[in-house]
């Protein structure tokens, strides 16, 4: 079938591709390995790893033999740079990792069924951990019955997030993990359907603990809160990626539902819209004088204005869940020497959040929170906004100057969301920004009223 743009063929028995399909496949084969998208050292990414997928089905499928046996090198080159020990992709995108799940997937399924068996030996342990993980990422809402996850990183133009969605439930998948319960898969039509689903019953109860800080993820499951973060070191050298600058931003669910969220991205030209997806300002980070916490210059900047270290701590203290984050992201703003932490606390009462910021002059800082679509916000005063029809409040102990942006792309821009490659959705983000001088702290909650 054609599916998405990738063609993918499903042999059954012994039957034969046609003799001009597969001379066009090897074709297409032969230009690809003539044109492998390898670069400079750092910038290669995935597309490599993409360029194997096509090549082993040109060699399995339309017998051009050097295809398979050059898919299989660059496998086991990419693999280990592309994925972590902990299973997750290098590329700090969500959707990616999907992506990438399901091009590993496909490649083993085929592996297998012309007993490739060096390709299987290799992609197993691979397949089986990137499986595992994308149960990290998957949310289910408790109201609309729905599962989702957070679009965190760029959102590839392959397909919608959606049409990935029920992959950890195919049979294929299944067999190398599954959780110990395995709950009902969504309910819609995508990539699953060339496969057997598994079906599952009952609900997947979360109430934990995921941190990954080698791998830079890290998830909480304290009911009725679910909070993902990625937050990695930067060693001042380029990367390939897929990643944004988003240090010290989160996403949160309550109940499963969407509250906080990552705006995505809307493509990848210079647009303003997408200069904005990857920007600091779209997600739910700290601003100082203008700056996110990572720099995003051209290639000639010296690493050590680049380089930032992070460190991470999640806690669990009885009811209390604390996700501590410390970075010296700030510190090339010169002569000011800042250390920003940032401190997410989940517990019975609710969410808050503190930043502390610590370090020497005056400073203008912009506390950013990007709400989901369904929610309005009501203002209650100066420093409080109810979330529409629900039981939450939003509040900040600071008196800052609130401005609550829809659908602007600027600068200043916010109040856009972008669900999928090239679409654009309007929310609302409110700006919170002051005059400060460090060490400062600035406090703001989600607080559940009774």
């Amino acid at each position: 079938r054609i599916v998405n743009g990738s063609l993918f063929l499903l042999l059954t028995g012994d039957e034969e591709v046609p003799a001009d399909i597969a001379a066009a496949l090897r074709g297409m084969g032969r230009q690809v390995a003539s044109n492998l998208e390898y670069y400079r050292s750092g910038l290669t990414g995935n597309h490599a790893f993409n360029n194997a997928r096509a090549l082993l089905f040109a060699g399995l499928v339309a017998k051009l033999p050097s295809g398979a046996d050059l898919a299989l090198a660059i496998a086991k080159e990419r693999l280990p740079k592309l994925v972590t020990p902990d299973g997750f992709m290098r590329e700090g995108s969500s959707h990616y990792r999907f992506l990438f799940t399901r091009w590993v997937l496909e490649m083993l399924w085929l592996a297998r069924r012309s007993g490739q068996s060096a390709f299987v030996q290799l992609l197993v342990p691979y397949a089986a951990l990137l499986v595992r993980r994308c149960w990290f990422f998957l949310v289910h809402d408790e109201a609309g019955s729905r599962w989702t996850i957070p679009l965190i990183g760029d959102v590839s133009p392959d397909c919608p997030p959606e049409w990935l969605l029920e992959l950890p439930w195919t049979d294929l998948a299944c067999e190398l993990y599954r959780p110990e319960t395995l709950p009902e898969p969504p309910r819609r039509r995508g990539w699953q359907d060339m496969f057997s689903s598994v079906e599952g019953h009952g609900f997947l109860g979360r109430d934990e603990i995921a941190s990954f800080p080698k791998s830079g993820w890290h998830r909480v499951d304290h009911q009725p809160w679910t909070v993902l973060l990625r937050a990695q070191c930067h060693d001042g050298c380029i990367h390939g990626g897929h990643w944004h600058h988003d240090l010290g931003g989160f996403v949160l669910f309550h109940k499963g539902a969407q509250v906080l969220i990552d705006s995505g991205r809307l493509d990848y030209t210079c647009s303003p819209s997408s200069r904005y997806g990857k920007s600091a300002e779209a997600h739910n980070v700290l601003l100082v004088d203008g700056l996110g916490a990572t720099s995003d210059g051209p290639s000639w900047l010296a690493a050590c204005y680049v380089m930032v270290k992070v460190d991470v701590q999640v806690t669990r203290e009885g009811r209390t869940t604390l996700i501590t984050i410390r970075h010296d992201g700030f510190s090339r703003i010169a002569g000011a020497h800042i250390l920003h932490q940032r401190c997410l606390k989940v517990d019975d009462i609710g969410f808050s959040m503190e930043d502390s910021l610590d370090g020497s002059g005056t400073h203008r800082v912009h506390a950013r929170f990007h709400f989901a679509p369904a929610i309005d916000m009501q203002r209650v005063n100066q420093s409080d906004w109810r979330l529409g029809e629900s039981d939450l409040k939003f509040v900040t102990e600071f008196p800052f100057q609130s401005v609550v942006q829809v659908g602007q792309i600027g600068p200043p821009s916010g109040g856009v969301l972008f669900p999928a490659y090239g679409v654009q959705r309007l929310t609302k983000t409110l700006d919170l920004s002051g005059t400060v001088k460090l060490p400062a702290i600035c406090r703001y909650a989600l607080i559940q009223e009774s």
